[in-house]
């Protein structure tokens, strides 16, 4: 009789057990699993020129950290209705240029803006001038030239050299500021006599160089040889 009982109690036991590990969810069954929401990072935007002033076609490039990228160039703002980015692209007209990243949680990035300006023209119609040609002992140590419709901000160079192999050319630069004519002067006291020629050049603020323009001078110094006839 006792070891019925002793039976019966281990067989209950047993079962109580069972029915614990099943309440509980026991060897992986009944569990409910959540998926973590992912946030895509903020959007960032950045472009390989910074736009300006250019004298050659600019190809431009736009880089996100993974968000589309729309981009207008009438001037409009920018918004996942514009032209969507997918390559690099070159201007070589007048451009304002506006683009902006958008990422899948509808956020956007700074916004880009750079304004594209271009001049594929060097200067022209310009010259170099002076008051005389000849470079004489009253005027060898401030020759005046002049400069007349120089493009304004232009970079201005001259060269001056004689025909003599050993002088050393004497060099004016600087910036246009007055288009109608630039007046400037000169130590040509080291010029050897005989021909002598300054050599004018222009580049523009896109960086355009101009044809050189040439301007022949004599330099008439030496007086040896000279005779004053005259009487008292």
């Amino acid at each position: 009789m006792i070891d019925i009982t002793q039976r019966l109690s281990r067989a209950l036991g047993q079962a109580a057990f069972v029915l614990v590990l099943v309440g509980c969810g026991g060897g992986g069954g009944g569990g409910t699993s959540t998926t973590p929401t992912v946030t895509p990072p903020d959007p960032t935007l950045s472009a390989s020129s910074a736009g300006g002033l250019f004298n050659e076609p600019q190809q431009v490039t736009l880089t996100s950290n993974g968000a589309p990228i729309y981009y207008t160039t009438d001037g409009s703002t920018p918004t996942s209705s514009s032209q969507r980015y997918t390559a690099a692209f070159t201007l070589d007209n007048d451009t304002t240029l506006q683009a902006v990243a958008i990422n899948s949680a509808g956020q956007t990035s700074s916004t880009v803006l750079l304004t594209f300006r271009f001049d594929f023209d060097p200067p022209t119609n310009f010259a170099l001038e002076a008051n005389t040609l000849v470079i004489d002992v009253a005027n060898e140590n401030a020759f005046t030239l002049t400069i007349a419709n120089g493009e304004l901000d232009a970079s201005y160079a001259i060269e001056v050299n004689d025909a003599d192999g050993f002088t050393q050319a004497i060099s004016l630069s600087g910036q246009i500021n007055n288009a109608d004519e630039q007046v400037l002067s000169a130590d040509l006291s080291s010029m050897a006599d005989g021909d002598v020629t300054a050599v004018l050049s222009l580049t523009d603020v896109a960086g355009n160089a101009s044809v050189p323009f040439s301007l022949a001078l004599t330099k008439a110094t030496d007086t040896a040889g000279v005779q004053v006839v005259g009487a008292v």
